[in-house]
């Protein structure tokens, strides 16, 4: 066995979905939401953009607005971002659901269980040892990494 950590490929975490939101229900009991398709909802009242993001319960099919801008002026928008707010791409919505002050404005938090997937190269524990793995995450991560469970 070599004293020298025997360094495998890297391996990526990937993003297979949007998570799912725990947000309290207005009409049942339960709390994890969806944002279902992942698109903006955009209302113009004169020069004034409201925009916001509905979830749906997934117990009752309620809908609930997450507002992401309120009454904010046109103008103070970049026009890559009023494009992402009315075009179905979800890396808007993925990017505007890791903002901190949104969930806290909004009183959700995010649970991100099934929404990743690890693409590893396999390890042959018969090499030599320790073995050096490096995890790339190919979205930005908010909390923090729970121990694997044993």
């Amino acid at each position: 066995m070599s004293s020298q950590p025997h360094t495998v490929p890297p391996w990526g975490v990937r993003r297979t979905g949007l998570p799912l939101l725990s947000l309290r229900c207005l009409d049942c009991p339960s709390e994890p939401a969806t944002t279902g398709e992942g698109r903006f909802g955009v209302n113009a009242n004169g020069k004034r953009l409201d925009v916001w993001l509905p979830a749906r319960c997934t117990c009752c099919d309620r809908t609930h607005k997450l507002t992401v801008h309120e009454r904010a002026p046109v103008r103070s928008f970049d026009p890559a971002e009023l494009d992402g707010y009315r075009t179905g791409d979800p890396e808007p919505v993925a990017a505007a659901l890791l903002d901190p002050l949104l969930a806290r404005r909004n009183r959700f938090a995010l649970d991100w269980t099934g929404a990743w997937r690890l693409e590893a190269c396999p390890v042959r524990l018969d090499e030599a040892w320790p073995v050096r793995v490096d995890v790339a995450f190919a979205s930005p991560l908010r909390g923090r990494l729970a121990p694997p469970e044993t």
